[in-house]
């Protein structure tokens, strides 16, 4: 993933109603709960499922897909790896 320079604030948060989403490979912005229907995600899991944001844009559905805007290129400089790990009680 590629998140920009260094000091860029990442914040993680439950998906709403309203977010939107620009899916790796799309042409365009979809809504997400529209782009998790069609990934077959039921209707109560939608609302728990995280997503991370960088300056108001979702950049990453996690469990899902990256926004087309992190995508890696050939002239990325850095690239991050990120994992979110559920931890047990």
């Amino acid at each position: 993933m590629n998140v920009g320079p260094g000091g860029t604030q990442l914040t993680l948060r439950y998906a709403e109603e309203g977010d939107r989403f620009r899916p790796l490979g799309s042409p365009g912005e979809k809504k997400l709960f529209r782009f998790l229907t069609d990934r077959k995600v039921s209707r109560f899991d939608k609302r728990s499922t995280p997503v991370l944001e960088r300056e108001g844009e979702i950049i990453w559905v996690v469990g899902h897909r990256i926004a087309e805007s992190v995508r890696v290129r050939n002239v990325t400089d850095q690239t991050w790896r990120l994992s979110l790990l559920q931890l047990e009680d």
